[in-house]
């Protein structure tokens, strides 16, 4: 199906919505602050790219981009890692009130982030792990099992049972069908 140019022309103009403000922002941190005050949409007349390496030095920039990279990774790892194993556990082990406690996980996904903050921070300072990584990583992972389960849980329902099966008549245990079937399917 071809386009109609006009379609291509309103694309492009929404498009500039969002890129003049970011070419703006990144024109600007190359102007000295004199230059933005006198006159702010101009080009820069000299490039200063001291201000970057002002930021990484006396702003901490690059530290706090490697505390950014390690708690991203530790969350997205858990929360994928944890989630995956809980939505195996959902789907193909049969244990007690396993659907009340698929539902209780479930309201972890409408329950407003602001309704637990003062509890959580007033944890954090008895365990004494305030003002740390951990006190990111712990939040950050909670708040994403309950989507990565229900996401998880969804997609390994809708795969055949005798793929399963199948593994179990061949001697493989739980940890087995879990390592060995279900997570590269997940890829």
């Amino acid at each position: 199906m071809k386009r109609n140019p006009i379609f291509h022309i309103a694309m492009a103009m929404y498009s500039l919505i969002y890129f003049v403000p970011l070419l703006w922002m990144a024109l600007s941190a190359l102007k000295s602050n004199e230059e933005i005050a006198l006159n702010p949409l101009s080009l820069p007349t000299t490039w200063d790219f001291g201000v970057f390496a002002e930021a990484f030095t006396a702003g901490s920039l690059g530290k706090y981009a490697i505390n950014s990279a390690i708690v991203t990774g530790t969350c997205t790892s858990a929360v994928l890692l944890f989630g995956s194993m809980a939505a195996f556990a959902f789907t193909r082990l049969q244990f007690k009130f396993s659907k009340q406690l698929m539902a209780l996980i479930t309201l972890g996904l409408i329950l407003p982030l602001q309704s637990y903050f003062i509890a959580q921070n007033a944890l954090f300072d008895t365990l004494g792990i305030k003002d740390t990584r951990m006190a990111l990583i712990l939040p950050y992972t909670a708040m994403g099992l309950p989507l990565a389960i229900w996401l998880f849980r969804a997609y390994i329902q809708n795969l055949p049972k005798e793929l399963f099966e199948a593994a179990r008549v061949d001697g493989a245990g739980d940890l087995r069908v879990y390592q060995s079937i279900l997570l590269p399917m997940l890829k």
